[in-house]
């Protein structure tokens, strides 16, 4: 049997050296402080304040605050943190 020459050579990498995320500066905004009586109302498009919320559990098993938009009425869902005390 002849030998096959099915060995490829290694490709050269132009990849250019990588720097450590550290030495960037980031680009994004900081995260804004969200107090756990904020929803994002769909309606409105914003976050906005929610009142008579209540703590209920989701169909999957979240932890989710539900309650009504000062603007609009509308119903607003966020899902919190599981350690969320009462509103």
């Amino acid at each position: 049997m002849a030998p096959s020459k099915s060995k490829r050579s290694p490709k050269s990498s132009k990849r250019s050296p990588k720097t450590s995320k550290s030495s960037k500066t980031s680009k994004r905004s900081p995260k804004t402080k969200v107090s756990s009586h904020t929803g994002f109302c769909l309606k409105c498009r914003k976050q906005v304040k929610v009142t008579g919320c209540k703590l209920v559990t989701a169909s999957n098993g979240r932890l989710m605050l539900r309650g009504k938009c000062v603007k609009c009425g509308t119903t607003v869902c966020a899902i919190v943190k599981n350690n969320t005390k009462k509103c």
